[in-house]
């Protein structure tokens, strides 16, 4: 489940990065924290959201690698650490990817017919 969900968060950001023209403005700009402390709150949300995702996803491929070994696949106590760790980063992860959705509009309503009404100003 996880693979797809970063592939299409990951072509998310890449429309926000491309609708703001960030990589463009970081090539030509002189200060690159100014052109950073510009970016539209979503983004950074969305990087934010993508960094803590894939966080838990290679911590998730961690714990798999290490278990398959084991008898019963029993949890070592590094397993037990790492989704100790993983467990409040994605918690707050859902809580950013729900900002995004709910706050910001990301991802809703982007393509097919309901894009039409978006686009003209008439969303329900």
């Amino acid at each position: 489940m996880a693979i797809p969900a970063v592939f299409t968060g990951a072509g998310e950001l890449i429309a926000l990065i491309k609708r703001q023209d960030i990589l463009n403005k970081l090539q030509k700009s002189e200060d690159k924290a100014d052109v950073a402390k510009r970016m539209h709150r979503k983004v950074k949300i969305g990087l934010a959201h993508g960094v803590l995702n894939d966080v838990g996803v290679f911590a998730a491929g961690f714990n798999w690698w290490t278990r398959r070994s084991t008898a019963e696949n029993i949890p070592t106590d590094v397993n037990i650490i790492v989704s100790s760790i993983c467990l409040p980063l994605l918690m707050l992860s859902a809580s950013l990817g729900g900002m995004l959705v709910y706050d910001h509009g990301v991802g809703v309503r982007r393509q097919g017919t309901t894009r039409r009404p978006k686009e003209e100003g008439k969303a329900e």
